[in-house]
């Protein structure tokens, strides 16, 4: 599916994630950061990214040990529910900006050589290396 039909399928004002990728900053220690399509006009797009909010590190986190000694999957940390492991922790299902909420492209047009410069310069690839809706959340549109 390519990006014009997959948008053609979105609803209005619907933030989706549309790729994920991972992140090492240090070490032993790394993160995932969401690419966001949001539609907001016929033709009126904007790409964000997001990262989802860690709940606890997964050398940290306190895990349940089933009869046969095999650690049982993590399901809340702290009262909130885990999404998942997504990189290096333990990640619920909310998310926040990055780096913050001023680092979006707004476009109407897919080809737009601005949109390339723009995801390279976040540390994505070129969008039409991108297949949409191969994300780490359940997406509808894809």
């Amino acid at each position: 599916m390519d990006w014009i039909e997959y948008a053609a399928k979105m609803p209005t004002g619907i933030p989706t994630e549309v790729d994920c990728l991972e992140f090492s900053l240090t070490r032993g220690d790394c993160h995932v950061r969401y690419l966001m399509l949001e539609k907001f006009g016929e033709d009126d797009y904007v790409f964000h990214i997001e990262r989802p909010t860690g709940l606890v590190h997964m050398e940290d986190a306190v895990r349940e040990v089933d009869e046969d000694g095999n650690y049982m999957p993590l399901e809340e940390v702290d009262g909130e529910e885990v999404l998942a492991l997504l990189g290096d922790y333990y990640c619920g299902y909310g998310a926040d900006p990055f780096p913050d909420q001023d680092n979006k492209i707004e476009f109407s047009d897919f080809n737009d050589p601005a949109i390339d410069q723009w995801l390279i310069s976040n540390g994505w690839q070129k969008l039409d290396e991108i297949i949409p809706a191969q994300t780490t959340k359940e997406n509808i549109y894809g």
